[in-house]
């Protein structure tokens, strides 16, 4: 009898400890409460989740592009889809 099985099943109960850069690109536009760059958003998301890969400019835009709570306003700012228009 293999053991994989029930690895595979204690995997599957385990709980994510640390959010995802999803969650704190979003947590970080939230708090700003206007649109950001690439360069801001990346560095509130390295206060809150450091990454380990080579390149992680490039994975946050990444999870930035194919977020789709997040949209690319086209000038090099991104902003919640969703964000209530402020009245003025």
């Amino acid at each position: 009898m293999s053991n994989k099985p029930m690895i595979v099943k204690e995997a599957s109960k385990r709980i994510r400890m640390r959010p995802t850069i999803e969650e704190c690109a979003v947590a970080v536009l939230e708090k700003s409460g206007s649109p950001m760059t690439l360069t801001e958003i990346f560095d509130g998301v390295l206060k809150m989740r450091p990454t380990g890969g080579k390149t992680p400019r490039n994975t946050v835009y990444s999870v930035l592009y194919k977020c789709e709570s997040i949209i690319r306003l086209g000038d090099g700012f991104f902003d919640l889809k969703d964000r209530p228009e402020k009245k003025g």
